[in-house]
C-alpha cells in the first residue's frame, strides 16, 4: 500500500471527505450483490461496534466498582445455588 496516499510528510490523516467520495463513486459501479452485502455487513459491524464497545465498557466498569464495594457473591456460593435450583 502506498502510505503517502494516506499521510503527508507531517503524518496528517487522509482527507476523509475525499476518500468517502471515492468509495461512493466506486460502489456505484458495483453490480456484484455478494460484494455489496459484504460492504454493508462491514459497515454495520464497524458502526455498531462503537456503541457495543461503550456498553461493554460501562458494564465492566460497573462490575469492577461493585466488586470493590464488596457487592459480589463468591463462585462457590453461586454454584451451590445453581445446582440446587436446576437440580444439577
Amino acid at each position: 500500500m502506498d502510505r503517502n496516499r494516506y499521510f503527508n510528510g507531517n503524518r496528517k490523516a487522509m482527507d476523509v471527505r475525499s476518500e468517502k467520495q471515492n468509495i461512493i463513486a466506486r460502489l456505484e459501479s458495483v453490480t456484484d450483490e455478494s460484494l455489496l452485502l459484504t460492504v454493508k455487513n462491514l459497515l454495520d459491524f464497524a458502526l455498531g461496534k462503537t456503541e457495543e464497545d461503550e456498553l461493554l465498557e460501562k458494564s465492566l466498569a460497573r462490575g469492577i466498582q461493585e466488586s470493590k464495594e464488596g457487592k459480589v457473591t463468591p463462585h462457590k456460593e453461586v454454584m451451590v445455588k445453581m445446582r440446587a435450583e436446576y437440580k444439577l
